[in-house]
């Protein structure tokens, strides 16, 4: 059995992709994303989490 190739675009979801993964996170727990205080949320999170596991791939 051979494994395929992956490249880089193909494993990771972009930018735009986890965020609205978060934002159907905070949907899921009831929040509205749209609101005032939340509206920059999924970004904050998503840079969060990349910074979080940068470790990971060095």
């Amino acid at each position: 059995m051979s494994r395929k190739k992956t490249t880089k675009k193909q494993r990771y979801p972009r930018q735009k992709q986890v965020e609205e993964a978060i934002r159907t996170l905070l949907l899921w727990a009831g929040e509205n994303p749209a609101r005032e205080g939340l509206k920059e949320t999924p970004k904050r999170v998503a840079l969060a989490y990349k910074d979080w596991f940068s470790g990971y791939q060095e």
